[in-house]
Order: structure tokens, then C-alpha cells, then sequence
């Protein structure tokens, strides 16, 4: 058994496991009401924690711009702006 036989082994059993978690999950939403409001359960914690994930590449993609002009750009490959 070689490295691509292992890969297509991981990547199925991948695939596989998140095709029964969808169905253990929609079995448990009765309707798109329920989903979407996410059987009003979430907990203003994640709900903040989110609102800052969506937040951060909006910040990044605005900076950008401007990093890029004030700093030393490298055209031989290097980064034009930091990670975050």
C-alpha cells in the first residue's frame, strides 16, 4: 500500500464522515425556520465570536492597500503585506 492508496483511504473516510454528520444533523432540524435560527440555542459567547471571524478579513482586505504603499514591497516573491 502506497502514499496515494493511504490518501484516497484518509480522503473517503473524510467525505464519509461528514456526509453522516449532514444526515445526523438534518434529521434533527424539522424546518428551515429552525435552521437558520439555529433552534434558538446559540449563546451570545458564539454569537460574538462570530461576529468577530466575519470581522477580520474585512479589517485585512481594507489595510491592505495601504500596507503595501508604506511598506517596503518585495517583487521577487516576498509578502507585499503581513499574514494578518
Amino acid at each position: 500500500m502506497n502514499d496515494y492508496h493511504v490518501f484516497l483511504f484518509v480522503l473517503l473516510a473524510y467525505i464519509l464522515f461528514l456526509v453522516g454528520l449532514g444526515f445526523y444533523f438534518s434529521r434533527r432540524e424539522q424546518t428551515p425556520t429552525e435552521f437558520w435560527l439555529a433552534g434558538k440555542s446559540a449563546d451570545a459567547l458564539s454569537i460574538g465570536f462570530l461576529q468577530l471571524l466575519h470581522g477580520l478579513p474585512l479589517v485585512r482586505f481594507w489595510r491592505s492597500p495601504g500596507s503595501t504603499c508604506y511598506s517596503e514591497w518585495a517583487p521577487s516573491g516576498g509578502l507585499s503585506h503581513p499574514i494578518f
